[in-house]
């Protein structure tokens, strides 16, 4: 609203000072061309065209912040990719539990039950085809994202 405003307040100010009767030429907010002039003595002609043009001013100052806002909002679903990509790297790999990694947290937890897990499970190999096959998934989709950006 205040790009439009920008741009129609000068022409308020114009003819208000008109109204009141001040001899001021008229001033319309854009220089569109027209097929006729908006500043010929027809009754109401310039008020006319003056409503259009401010109605044309805030029209496309919400366009272009419609644009915006669908970009801001791809650019953020995009870090929200890049951030749950975090997460399964976090969770790929084992974490020691040290003094400085409390249990309760995430991380702790989920090596809590990869150790339950690797206790039930002797397969190494398959414990390494899995994380491979994880890795490469990762991998394509960060390069997936990056073809996004």
């Amino acid at each position: 609203m205040m790009l439009g405003s920008i741009f129609v307040i000068p022409g308020v100010y114009v003819y208000i000072k008109r109204s009141i009767g001040y001899e001021i030429p008229q001033t319309l907010p854009f220089g569109y061309w027209l097929p006729f002039d908006p500043y010929q003595d027809i009754k109401y002609l310039f008020e006319t065209v003056f409503v259009v043009m401010t109605c044309h001013c805030f029209l496309s100052a919400l366009f272009m912040m419609a644009g915006d806002l669908l970009l801001m909002t791809f650019l953020s679903h995009i870090t929200t990719q890049f951030a749950l990509l975090e997460v399964r790297i976090k969770k790929l790999f084992d974490v020691p539990i040290d003094d400085q990694l409390v249990e309760a947290y995430p991380l702790g937890e989920v090596r809590e039950k990869r150790l339950e897990n690797d206790a039930t499970s002797n397969h190494d190999e398959e414990l390494e085809n899995g994380i491979e096959k994880k890795l490469i998934f990762i991998i394509q989709r960060h390069r997936a994202l990056i073809r996004f950006d």
